[in-house]
């Protein structure tokens, strides 16, 4: 966001040149990568603040090699994206809107 004199001017975004759309629980937050690396699914089932049976446990990888383990709501590889809680409960992300084409590779892990 730029501004223009007292107002603040809003500045358009393309979803083709998003990688993801992430919804922060908390704004400047550094630690999120600080010490090893989350790699996998907690013992629960599914979140505790989601009680959806039709969660999928899901591992994206993305073009610039960044890996996140979630849940998927909505996955349709025919639409722009989909949504994701994260995996990690101490994330600082409540959710990700991921843009498919962001996507190298996709695996959905059933049980």
């Amino acid at each position: 966001m730029r501004r223009e004199g007292t107002i603040a001017a809003s500045h358009e975004i393309r979803i083709e040149e998003l990688k993801a759309l992430f919804h922060v629980k908390t704004w400047g937050r550094k630690d999120r990568h600080k010490g090893q690396e989350f790699t996998g699914f907690p013992r629960a089932r599914r979140p505790a603040r989601v009680s959806a049976p039709t969660l999928i446990k899901t591992v994206l990888e993305f073009y610039d090699g960044e890996k996140i383990f979630a849940y998927s709501l909505d996955y349709d590889p025919n639409r722009r994206g989909f949504y994701v809680l994260p995996a990690d409960p101490s994330d600082n992300n409540r959710t990700i809107y991921v843009v498919n084409s962001s996507l190298v590779n996709i695996q959905f892990v059933r049980e």
